[in-house]
């Protein structure tokens, strides 16, 4: 298994946070500045991005993603959270379908279902990786982070993701991430899912879209769906207070359920 980077902040039940397809932790700062006083922030760099190592070779697949994630999780403490934006929402939907007893919640933010719903998203997918051997990673990043926020988000806001992706990913990481989502398709599974589930997507959304985290929450039994108003894909980072009150809303009520009653004996 290849070791994995992460970064954490505050104190308190973890919030284990897996980022996109072309990000990395550091796309959680604003979790990381706005949550600390409220829970423990743990962000991971996934194999191949960032300070993490590359996949070890050979066939990896989304269930080697999941592998990883899921020792952080069990090495994360009893009071656990997972939240995943895009790719890692993907990744966190196939660790809460078949280890809920890991998790207190489930946070997917701007997540889908996966790419091999059709052959045309499927390929549209590993098509990206061919991409970024052809451009490199700062031409690929300058062309593909635009996407990732609405029209209003402000210019600094652009340079940081379009920064911050650049330094991210690389090619081995990258091809192995395509690849998988490209192979993958959660649909089935959904119904399946028993932890608690908040859903969250910003209505200016343009990569994965609004449909796709209306069907994930129409799916997951009893899922809440919040819409955050003008935000794109990147929605944790552009519209950060109103995520951060959510998911502080999400996790403060969890925890509350998990407390005794005042005064109750055992």
């Amino acid at each position: 298994m290849s070791k994995v980077a992460v970064v954490e902040s505050g104190s308190g039940p973890a919030l284990v946070c897996l980022h996109g397809i072309g990000s990395s932790s550091a796309s959680f700062r604003a979790q990381m500045e706005g949550l600390e006083g409220e829970m423990r922030v743990v962000a991971w760099d996934a194999p191949g991005y960032g300070a993490s190592e590359d996949p070890e070779e050979g066939p990896s697949g989304m269930q080697s993603y999941v592998r990883a994630a899921t020792e952080l999780l069990e090495a994360s403490g009893r009071s656990v959270y997972l939240l995943g934006v895009s790719w890692g929402g993907v990744i966190a939907t196939l660790i809460a379908a078949s280890r809920p007893e890991l998790l207190e919640g489930l946070v997917l933010v701007s997540a889908s279902r996966g790419s091999a719903r059709s052959r045309e998203s499927a390929e549209a997918m590993r098509a990206r990786a061919d991409e970024l051997d052809r451009l490199g990673a700062t031409d690929f990043a300058s062309k593909r982070a635009p996407r990732l926020l609405s029209p209003r988000a402000d210019v600094g806001l652009r340079q940081r993701v379009g920064a911050e992706m650049a330094l991210s990913i690389r090619p081995a990481g990258y091809r192995a991430a395509t690849d998988a989502m490209a192979a993958t398709d959660t649909t089935g599974i959904l119904g399946q899912i028993r932890v608690p589930t908040m859903v969250i997507c910003g209505s200016d959304d343009e990569v994965t879209g609004m449909t796709e985290s209306e069907a994930l929450a129409a799916s997951i039994p009893d899922a809440t769906l919040v819409v955050v108003d003008g935000a794109g894909h990147l929605v944790n980072q552009e519209a950060s207070r109103a995520v951060n009150a959510w998911v502080g809303a999400f996790v403060e009520l969890r925890e509350g359920l998990r407390r005794p009653p005042t005064g109750a004996t055992s």
